[in-house]
């Protein structure tokens, strides 16, 4: 890659990719779709950079942005409702501006494992759930945190479905990780309308006004 110009349309659909431009900081665009299980690597330097990963059902994803990195990145992960990938973003651990980023359904595990775990957030940061970018979140519930990670999840789906389109989040000292629920519809929560993501520290959401999203906090 060419250092300090922008680098875009580019795509891959092998699966397991690994995209090493730590030491680039072009504004990088970069989509992988693959259908099935795929693990892919992708780390980046201190560019404006997108990055989107669409269609695998299983595997574990890793996208890690450079210290220092300048904001604005956006990193979007599909997820579906029959899906079991893991989809782990570590933001630049001095980043400035605000990263977005957006997940899918977490799908099959969703009560037992998040989708996805982010590293390094800022409380202006942006998580947009996929599944809901229709509605605005208007309501945001902290649930009982818990020192075990299951019951913290547990917990924070149940916060979630308190209404329609709300948030659901706690805390799970133990593990340092804060858990982030939203549901699309006030019922059971389920594979077809639940996104749970884990966030590392102690955060507290803020609305944002954008369809579906939230500041990390």
């Amino acid at each position: 890659m060419a250092t300090g110009v922008t680098v875009s349309g580019l795509t891959d659909s092998v699966a397991n990719v690994q995209v090493v431009g730590t030491s680039d900081n072009a504004a990088v665009t970069f989509t992988s779709s693959v259908t099935g299980a795929s693990s892919d690597t992708i780390n980046l330097g201190t560019g404006a950079d997108s990055v989107t990963i669409d269609g695998n059902t299983s595997g574990t994803n890793a996208v890690t942005l450079a210290t220092g990195s300048s904001g604005a990145e956006a990193v979007t992960f599909a997820g579906a409702s029959g899906s079991a990938v893991i989809d782990n973003v570590t933001l630049g651990s001095s980043h400035s501006g605000i990263a977005t980023i957006t997940y899918g359904l977490t799908g099959t595990n969703y009560a037992t494992v998040p989708g996805g775990t982010v590293t390094n957030a800022l409380s202006t940061d942006i998580i947009i759930f996929g599944a809901d970018t229709g509605q605005v979140i208007a309501g945001i519930v902290h649930g009982t945190d818990s020192t075990t990670a299951s019951t913290a999840i547990t917990n924070a789906i149940t916060a979630a479905v308190t209404a329609a389109h709300d948030v659901g989040y706690t805390y799970d000292s133990t593990n340092n990780t804060t858990y982030i629920a939203e549901n699309t519809v006030v019922t059971t929560a389920s594979t077809s309308n639940t996104t749970v993501i884990a966030v590392i520290g102690s955060h507290t959401p803020t609305v944002s006004g954008i369809g579906g999203g939230i500041h990390i906090g």
